[in-house]
């Protein structure tokens, strides 16, 4: 049997309509790096400027003041992709990502994971704009323990 150090947490907002949010948080009571930020939407958004589906993980530390954007998942296409965010269409049932040990348009300094200090919260906050179509929404944090 293999053994993976691998940790994952999901969350899903079931049947999410036009114009709705869904906000849920990851605790971690450890340490933690994570390695990728995901999520995996039930239909299809084409890229598009206004009919957005926007998946935002932000670091809100130990006691809720912080405000540090960890990842953006989209289909904005007024967005163009960074070390900290995905752009493009969504497929249905397909996960879109950031690895953190291979960021989009990133050098290898910025290849690095998220240091998460133990008792912090990672919010996630699933959106969607007018015209999208309803549907459940997966997101997901996979982590390793720091040593």
């Amino acid at each position: 049997m293999a053994f993976s150090r691998t940790k994952t947490m999901e969350k899903a907002a079931d049947a999410l309509a036009a114009s709705g949010a869904y906000t849920t948080g990851f605790y971690f009571p450890r340490d933690v790096r994570i390695t990728r930020y995901y999520a995996v939407p039930e239909v299809a958004e084409a890229a598009h400027a206004t009919q957005v589906l926007s998946v935002v993980f932000t670091n809100e530390g130990t006691d809720g003041s912080g405000n540090t954007v960890l990842a953006t998942l989209t289909n904005d296409s007024d967005l163009a992709d960074s070390t900290t965010r995905k752009s493009s269409a969504w497929a249905a049932w397909d996960a879109k990502e950031i690895n953190c040990g291979a960021r989009p348009v990133s050098a290898e300094a910025t290849n690095v994971f998220d240091e998460i200090a133990a008792g912090s919260v990672v919010s996630c906050e699933i959106a969607k704009g007018a015209g999208t179509a309803t549907g459940a929404v997966i997101a997901g944090i996979e982590y390793i323990d720091s040593d």
